[in-house]
């Protein structure tokens, strides 16, 4: 009987190993699956501020815009301001903040050159109009608000080097900057510094999850389809059938919305043209499914996944009236139904992000 009781507490401690295994393999899995569908602080941000990052860059007149983000509470418009320099300094370099216009005038300058050397006339008045479309939308001209917006939200080093790099600009734009740069941090660490702050203030979080609330479906969708493009092919192949759904069909969607149904073919994309094909039959976009499967049929058979063997067995020519039937695909498919179809899937699967 003591063998029994061994045997039997063997197999319990076996079978309890087992189970934490699985639940800890399904917690993983849905950790992955909230990442994919609850929408990050840093995006929800972005997203919400950007029609007024590009008013302010764009308005001729910045009167009505600044008089919007003057009338923010005090919080929310320090978010925005540290949100806009992200958004001026996409590179992660903060002194471009402050050399923008120099370095478009040197890029006027060069322009000016060419129209020159190409014989053409009225250049001062396009360069004239290029100088001033700069200056319109030159970012220094909020930096007191960029400024004051680090203090307030206590990132003091942050804010003196920002002040710093904006004097040495107004000395001399072509300066060396990367001591201020490397000082101020990179773009990841402006991220992290903005999601602390907004953790550590009652009014911010309550302002992000009333703006979660008000994110578009489409902006919602190009949160996911972002995410599921950052991962690997590996990765790719083992999404459940839904996800790899969304990922193809958009994959397909901006190829062809970029240089239409001949490019999709093209680029690495096209190795997914199978897939998409099924998939747009799935979702109910029956039209589009045959248009891409005509599309899979005009290479050999088997259709070559492989990027390089397609190229080789069919673009490797000038164009001609091969090319002009593949891309005359693009007419089929290219009327704005393939976006709503993506929605209603990941509405369907609860897979829309949050």
């Amino acid at each position: 009987m003591r063998y029994v009781a061994a045997l039997i507490a063997a197999l319990i401690v076996v079978s309890t190993g087992v189970m934490t295994t699985s639940n800890a393999q399904v917690q993983m899995e849905a950790s992955k699956l909230q990442a994919l569908t609850t929408m990050s602080v840093e995006f929800v941000i972005e997203t919400t501020f950007l029609p007024k990052v590009m008013r302010l860059r764009y308005d001729d007149d910045k009167t009505g815009i600044l008089r919007e983000i003057e009338a923010l509470d005090a919080d929310v418009r320090n978010l925005f301001w540290l949100s806009y320099l992200q958004e001026e300094t996409p590179s992660g370099e903060m002194h471009r903040f402050f050399t923008t216009v120099a370095e478009q005038r040197k890029n006027t300058a060069a322009v000016k050159r060419l129209l020159i050397e190409q014989g053409q006339k009225e250049t001062d008045e396009i360069v004239r109009d290029l100088g001033e479309s700069s200056m319109n939308s030159d970012p220094s001209r909020h930096a007191d608000a960029v400024a004051e917006a680090l203090s307030e939200a206590r990132l003091a080093r942050q804010a003196e080097t920002f002040r710093a790099a904006g004097a040495l600009a107004a000395r001399d734009a072509e300066a060396d900057f990367s001591a201020l740069d490397t000082v101020f941090g990179s773009k990841s660490d402006l991220q992290s510094a903005i999601a602390a702050y907004v953790e550590r203030t009652p009014t911010l979080t309550r302002w992000v999850e009333s703006a979660r609330a008000g994110i578009d479906e489409e902006d919602r969708l190009h949160y996911l389809t972002g995410k599921l493009y950052s991962m690997d092919e590996v990765e790719i192949e083992r999404l459940p059938k839904p996800l790899k759904q969304i990922f193809v069909v958009n994959y397909f969607n901006a190829e062809m919305l970029n240089g239409g149904v001949h490019q999709f073919f093209f680029n690495p994309s096209g190795q997914y043209a199978p897939e998409v094909a099924a998939a747009l039959r799935e979702i109910g976009l029956e039209a589009h499914a045959d248009a891409v499967q005509r599309g899979i049929d005009m290479f050999s058979k088997p259709y070559p996944k492989d990027a390089r063997r397609r190229r080789a067995l069919r673009f490797g020519h000038e164009w001609g009236e091969w090319d002009d039937r593949l891309s005359a695909l693009t007419g089929d498919v290219d009327d704005g139904e393939i976006t709503p179809a993506l929605i209603s899937l990941a509405k369907r699967e609860n897979l829309l992000p949050r």
